[in-house]
């Protein structure tokens, strides 16, 4: 039997809404919304800017768990390391 590996993408959206203002959604191929944008943004310029930047260092954003880490402190996994472990700061 042959396996056939999972396509897997993921695509931003860029949404106007009814008072003129945009947003975007990053949303995976499966149609699951996996990231909006935190806020909604005057123009449709400032809305691609943020998009673009974040399509440019994505492989630099860390991402901090606070789910497991004692009172004052926290601990860190780079996204850029997806298989590396988690270090305390």
């Amino acid at each position: 039997m042959r396996m056939v590996q999972a396509e897997w993408w993921a695509e931003f959206k860029i949404f106007e809404d009814r008072d003129g203002s945009y947003s975007w959604q990053l949303q995976a191929a499966s149609g699951r919304i996996i990231a909006r944008s935190g806020h909604t943004y005057e123009s449709k310029y400032w809305c691609e800017q943020d998009v673009n930047w974040l399509r440019a260092n994505a492989d630099q954003i860390m991402v901090y768990d606070h789910t497991t880490a004692a009172p004052g402190s926290s601990t860190w996994r780079s996204s850029a390391h997806p298989g590396a472990g988690i270090a305390a700061v």
